[in-house]
């Protein structure tokens, strides 16, 4: 094999006599991925090569042979596929799935935030990888936006035992620590709650386009859990009580795994999109009654309509056949006359039905009347020599 360098390729090179090196893809914690082309299947896969010279090689390489082994365990659609881990002389390489797409952190890098319902659905996606996961018993040892990997519309969850980070100023450090659990920083084993925690910090900082606490560059944790958290009002409210239990600084006190998580979630979502359509159609519960008001009125005025309408045409239609049937003198004139009776009769309804909506209308949306302030009752003062007084008359004290 070829190689420019102790942890690079470059187009050409050859890993373990079959990986064809095209292309860099992206760079990760665990170093950097390549775009290369199995020779025997003549396919494309994603490669993470390791050379032995490289610092920290023994560690790496048993967070690679870990990443292998949970990842032919856990097969999810948002879960990146990985095939194989091979060594050789040279070093250690884990064959994956050709996914082109980002780190979400590069993707915030450029983008502030998203739009809430697409920071929703990439929320959504990861919380159901992570449910997967949680389901057989296993955790991601590190859930931050390093390790989620993003295409336009798709959310991979990828690294799950490779927590080794390279070296990054302090600003990105910080950012990505917290999305550790306080107990996770204090030397506790991450558990399924460990990951809600950070759930909540990545729907923050998706939905919101912040982290929810400032950053502390003197303290041993990022930031403090006790204060308020940021930017909390561009959080949808059915939503904001979701989060702010995710990032309870308890474990006891989150949600008991991202199956709960995912579930809660897909209620919240219903509630603020019903929400959002109330607001949007005007359909208000205090407007409610004052609508049911008029489409009762309505209702009622269309059937009286309807069978008036049937009664009148049932009763021209049997005349007209008694009318040619019998052929009695003076039948078509006493017919005639009541067919425009029926007409007449009909216009009326109809003008009546009218009035009455409108009439419904009105009572439905004018606001209740305000009572007139009473009269003042008269009422007899005792007399000090003058005309007798009343309430109305009276001076003020």
């Amino acid at each position: 094999m070829q190689q420019t360098g102790a942890n690079s390729l470059k187009a050409g090179d050859v890993v373990a006599r079959r990986y064809v090196i095209l292309r860099h893809l992206r760079d990760e914690p665990c170093g950097a991925v390549w775009l290369a082309q199995d020779r025997l299947l003549e396919v494309d896969v994603g490669l993470k090569f390791i050379p032995r010279r490289s610092p920290q090689f023994d560690e790496v390489r048993e967070a690679l042979r870990r990443e292998g082994a949970f990842a032919l365990k856990l097969r999810h659609p948002h879960i990146l596929t990985v095939v194989h881990f091979g060594e050789g002389e040279e070093g250690v390489y884990l064959i994956q799935e050709a996914f082109t797409g980002e780190s979400l952190l590069a993707r915030l890098n450029r983008l502030e935030r998203f739009r809430l319902p697409y920071a929703l659905s990439l929320l959504e996606q990861v919380a159901q990888a992570l449910a997967f996961v949680h389901e057989h018993h296993e955790v991601h040892q590190a859930l931050d936006p390093c390790h989620l990997l993003l295409d336009e519309h798709t959310v991979k969850l990828a690294n799950f035992a490779c927590h080794v980070k390279e070296e990054q100023d302090q600003v990105t450090h910080l950012e990505l620590k917290a999305y550790t659990a306080p107990e996770v920083i204090q030397g506790e084993s991450v558990t399924p709650a460990a990951n809600v925690f950070s759930l909540g910090v990545l729907g923050f900082r998706l939905a919101a386009g912040s982290l929810p606490y400032a950053l502390t560059f003197d303290e041993p944790f990022p930031y403090r859990l006790e204060s308020v958290p940021l930017d909390l009002e561009e959080i949808p409210l059915p939503l904001q009580n979701l989060l702010l239990q995710c990032l309870a600084p308890d474990p006891g006190d989150r949600f008991e795994d991202a199956g709960v998580f995912l579930a809660t979630l897909e209620q919240r979502r219903e509630e603020w999109r019903t929400s959002s359509q109330i607001k949007w159609f005007g359909w208000t519960p205090e407007r409610r009654p004052a609508t049911a008001k008029i489409m009762g009125a309505a209702t009622r005025i269309w059937g009286q309509f309807w069978e008036g309408t049937k009664g009148a045409a049932g009763k021209i239609g049997e005349g007209l056949q008694n009318l040619k049937e019998t052929g009695e003198p003076g039948m078509a004139r006493r017919w005639l006359l009541g067919l425009a009776g029926a007409v007449l009769a009909l216009i009326i309804l109809v003008w009546g039905g009218r009035a009455i909506l409108r009439r419904a209308k009105d009572l439905g949306s004018a606001p209740a009347p305000t009572p007139a302030p009473a009269a003042p009752s008269k009422v007899n003062l005792p007399q000090t020599g003058g005309p007798p007084l009343n309430a109305a008359t009276a001076p003020a004290p």
